[in-house]
């Protein structure tokens, strides 16, 4: 379990976060929802321990997380960011690759090959597998990278759990890869790890999601199901703006934007 405690942010005089408190269950896929500058990002990097100057705390399972804990964090815990790029002509095995780096010293060894092997069969590019990364679509690019980060706490821990932040991942993805990449999410979640995803598309939460953490202007407007949390009411709260739910026969419903 993850839980966030009265977490506040600030930049100069900005305040980004302002007693931000919320907790993430393992075995669901979670997800942060709320508008440009509602602090979505910031919230993720504070509680993957890319940011420390917060005040409040982050618990994992009951520890309150230390700026100290990057080698234990980088085994159990992962990122992926919308943005993630390299400038080097490796392939995209050797990119993989790079999510096991923190389980061995000087060179992989069998374990740690068979591993990112399993994790490009997961992802379905093992036909890329020698491919120069520089030379990849967009989407391609990011099924890498969400296959680096996989490869980096694939093994269930013996004690305790396994985390996985992504920070608006699907961005730039075509349709097919957008609901390829959340179902993967989705069943990456087991009983003992942790997803929580930054989202922009309300449609996708809703399908998706488990949990939905609303936020606008750095504070939670709601937490909870995404039944409970994407309505009419937060979502002209959060963005200005009217809306209709449509209940349809796969999906517990889908979103009608009507006037502003």
């Amino acid at each position: 379990m993850l839980e966030v405690n009265r977490v506040g942010y600030q930049i100069g005089s900005h305040k980004i976060l302002e007693d931000v408190s919320a907790s993430f269950l393992p075995g669901k896929l979670s997800m942060i929802i709320g508008p440009n500058g509602s602090g979505k990002s910031s919230l993720l990097k504070i509680m993957s321990n890319e940011i420390h100057a917060y005040t409040g705390s982050i618990v994992y399972e009951g520890k309150e997380l230390a700026i100290k804990d990057t080698v234990r964090l980088a085994k159990i815990r992962a990122v992926l960011s919308q943005h993630s790029e390299l400038s080097f002509p490796l392939s995209v095995e050797e990119v993989v690759l790079m999510g096991r780096y923190p389980h061995f010293t000087f060179k992989p060894d069998a374990h740690d090959l068979l591993i990112v092997k399993q994790v490009m069969d997961k992802m379905e590019i093992r036909h890329l597998s020698e491919r120069n990364y520089l030379t990849l679509s967009g989407g391609e690019k990011q099924k890498t990278h969400f296959a680096r980060v996989l490869a980096q706490i694939w093994e269930v821990p013996e004690k305790g759990c396994r985390y996985l932040f992504l920070d608006e991942p699907i961005a730039f993805m075509d349709l097919n890869f957008q609901h390829e990449f959340l179902r993967i999410a989705r069943s990456f979640a087991g009983s003992n790890t942790v997803v929580v995803a930054v989202i922009h598309d309300l449609n996708l939460a809703i399908q998706y999601a488990d949990t939905v953490l609303a936020l606008n202007k750095g504070r939670v407007i709601v937490q909870g199901p995404p039944e409970e949390v994407i309505t009419p009411v937060i979502i002209k709260e959060m963005y200005q703006i009217e809306s209709k739910l449509l209940r349809h026969m796969d999906v517990p419903f889908s979103i009608l934007v009507a006037n502003r």
